[in-house]
């Protein structure tokens, strides 16, 4: 059994599932430190403490295997909550100014999808807002103290980028304000009319705004994680998607996922995706 095969089986097994147990009780002390390296490369570290944890004390897990995954999950939440503060002050202010916004990824996925908010690790906000209200939300953002990281000009072609350069503030976070979800030059073609037409209510720290239509998240979270970071997120983006499938297997619009990839030209990575779902954590497709 290969690493992705042992945490996709755990992961599925015991945690997506609730079942099986995977038995820890041949593990060593080698195989506990490769164990904590492997969770925390694929950021899945506060996932598998939560899992872990409650039976410590049927397994023979280290004292200090489990105190460091304890310090990361601790502090993951920490960073969350101090995360999701700042974005319910941004989304707040972009309301009442009546900007409307979708919160992406791990904004979304944080608050809606994982069981509590410290369990997805993420490293920044990402926000889409239509591309004419782009120039007011960033007005928006410099009167909440951000600044861009490096130059831009919202009159410039911009043919080759899908967000305003990241926006950041003293002892803050990034924010990325997005108004399309791949660069435009990329080989896709992806209606961002038609995503803010199948937008749904949501709510993201607190302030009622919009994400992704169950369809477009999925397929979305698949572009980002096999062709935008070439798988390079590990199972954590695998994850992701094994969740958000898990818990709405039955309200999947198959028909409109596949004819969405296909106008989307997006159907090989999205097989892809979708394969090694199959593969690692046995989801039904």
């Amino acid at each position: 059994m290969n690493d992705y095969q042992l945490f996709s089986q755990l992961l599925t097994n015991s945690i997506l599932k609730k079942e099986n147990e995977y038995d820890f009780q041949n593990f060593s002390i080698e195989n506990w430190e490769t164990f904590l390296d492997l969770s925390m490369h694929h950021k899945i570290t506060p996932v598998l403490y939560q899992y872990l944890e409650p039976i410590k004390g049927q397994i023979n897990i280290p004292d200090n295997i489990l105190v460091k995954m304890r310090r990361v999950n601790r502090s993951n939440a920490i960073r969350n909550t101090l995360l999701l503060h700042e974005t319910g002050l941004i989304f707040s202010r972009l309301s009442q100014v009546s900007l409307h916004a979708i919160g992406l990824k791990g904004l979304y996925l944080i608050d809606n999808v994982y069981d509590n908010i410290g369990l997805r690790t993420m490293s920044d906000m990402d926000i889409l807002l239509h591309k004419a209200d782009i120039p007011n939300a960033l007005l928006v953002l410099e009167e909440l103290g951000y600044h861009p990281t490096t130059y831009f000009d919202f009159n410039d072609q911009n043919v080759d980028i899908k967000h305003v350069p990241p926006l950041v503030k003293d002892g803050s976070y990034y924010v990325e304000i997005h108004w399309t979800l791949l660069e435009e030059k990329e080989p896709f073609s992806i209606d961002i009319e038609g995503i803010w037409t199948r937008a749904i209510p949501a709510r993201i720290a607190g302030v009622e705004v919009l994400a992704l239509g169950l369809e477009d998240l999925i397929l979305h979270l698949c572009l980002h994680l096999t062709y935008q970071h070439h798988l390079q997120l590990g199972l954590r983006g695998l994850y992701d998607i094994a969740l958000v499938l898990g818990q709405h297997q039955a309200d999947v619009n198959w028909e409109a996922v596949t004819q969405r990839a296909k106008s989307w030209q997006a159907e090989r990575v999205v097989a892809l995706t979708f394969r090694l779902l199959e593969i690692y954590f046995d989801t039904p497709i």
